[in-house]
């Protein structure tokens, strides 16, 4: 393969790297808003094989091959540093959320074995029964509550159960 080629060849798989970047970067943010239905987006394999690839090219003494590299580099570098900040406030998202479940269930689970012992009642459901029912109903309230609304708690005399509500303030 005469040089000519070689470096159409690079320059053309730098392009190619340069156009991965660019979709890894929707995938990143499709992943990160929807995890049951995009699948976990690979960006550190596409990060080692442009590293790689870098390595195998970055002696090729080609100033547009150069400054190509150098671009492509260069974009990697702030997509990768973008890709692991939105993936740290994803888990500081998720930590919060999980220490907002855990507050919720053990003052539903509180509320409930109080009003139980009121009524000497043996307890209905675990607290572990509860929580996968009143998360999912918390997260719903949540989604749908108006800037005049407020979640609470109620208590359902014949399913002897709190359920979760919206109520106007």
């Amino acid at each position: 393969m005469d040089e000519a080629s070689r470096v159409k060849g690079i320059i053309s798989k730098i392009e190619q790297y340069r156009s991965e970047v660019n979709n890894m970067d929707m995938d990143v943010k499709l992943y990160l808003e929807d995890k049951t239905r995009y699948s976990y987006p690979q960006h550190e394999k596409l990060c080692d094989e442009i590293y790689k690839f870098e390595h195998e090219v970055h002696k090729v003494n080609n100033s547009e091959v150069q400054l190509r590299l150098d671009g492509l580099m260069h974009s990697l570098l702030i997509h990768k540093r973008i890709w692991e900040r939105w993936f740290d406030e994803d888990l500081e998202a998720r930590k919060k959320e999980f220490e907002e479940h855990g507050k919720i269930s053990r003052l539903a689970y509180k509320a409930s074995e109080d009003i139980w012992s009121k009524q000497g009642l043996d307890p209905v459901e675990s607290k572990q029964i509860l929580e996968d029912r009143i998360i999912p109903q918390y997260a719903a309230a949540k989604k749908s509550l108006k800037d005049n609304q407020k979640i609470v708690f109620v208590y359902n005399k014949n399913e002897q159960r709190i359920k979760v509500k919206v109520k106007d303030q």
